[in-house]
């Protein structure tokens, strides 16, 4: 009898540290995959890094970033999100109408910086970081607030356009001089609301500079991110438009 307890125990044992182990093993491709983030004790956070969400044929994370739940549902079938050889994101749309998805909000919690690094393939594409979002009965800029980051071929040089939600137009517009698309520029948002934008190049040498509290007739005194969120997103141009994502991260103060 006892002998039969002690082996019922020691497989009880044995099932239990398998489990364990199996867990353990979970939450570590989760941590590694992106899909546990501890916003609390993250000084360098690897927001998106999009090469290590991509894992074809599967785009789920894809999805889950651009903020639809099935991404092969979503998009057309003229419209492509593939990770290339390089481990780049390349999204391209070749239909008759612009392709813009933004991610579900993060929730920022002090000053942060975000780093980018893509090439927009000669087109007008851009990637976009939105703060507030606007009704679906309003005209398509009515009420949004978004910074949008393009590259402008004819100037050589990235260029950043603010949207305040009260145009059509942007509202603030600047280049960033002999910058590259192999370039990475990073912007630093002095707090969450993101009232004041400054951008440096890696070497910490400012691009460029805009002061939402200060400049007034921008009407975004209340910042870029009025409600302490970010959303990412996309804004691919019409039939040749194309982006290729080599590196997208976040990092808080």
């Amino acid at each position: 009898m006892e002998t039969n307890s002690s082996k019922a125990l020691g497989l009880i044992t044995l099932i239990l540290l398998a489990i364990a182990i199996a867990l353990f093993s979970y939450t570590s491709l989760l941590w590694r995959y992106g899909k546990i983030q501890d916003s609390s004790s993250l000084a360098q956070l690897n927001f998106m890094e999009l090469s290590s969400l991509v894992r074809q044929p599967d785009l789920g994370e894809v999805a889950l970033l651009l903020g639809v739940r099935d991404l092969k549902t979503a998009l057309p079938s003229d419209e492509s999100i593939y990770l290339n050889r390089q481990e780049q994101l390349v999204i391209s749309n070749n239909n008759p109408y612009w392709f813009s998805k933004i991610s579900e909000p993060i929730v920022t919690n002090g000053p942060f910086k975000v780093l980018l690094n893509f090439n927009t393939q000669y087109t007008n594409s851009e990637l976009i970081l939105v703060g507030q979002s606007n009704s679906p009965t309003d005209e398509w800029w009515e009420g949004i607030r978004e910074l949008r980051v393009g590259y402008n071929n004819e100037h050589k040089g990235y260029y950043l356009r603010l949207l305040n939600g009260l145009q059509e137009n942007s509202c603030w517009y600047e280049i960033l001089k002999d910058t590259t698309p192999s370039d990475s520029i990073i912007l630093e948002f002095a707090n969450a609301l993101g009232q004041v934008l400054t951008v440096r190049d890696t070497a910490g040498e400012i691009l460029g500079e805009v002061n939402l509290l200060e400049k007034k007739d921008l009407q975004m005194e209340s910042g870029l991110f009025p409600y302490s969120t970010l959303r990412v997103g996309v804004n691919i141009e019409p039939k040749v438009g194309k982006i290729v994502i080599s590196k997208m991260y976040l990092y808080e103060h």
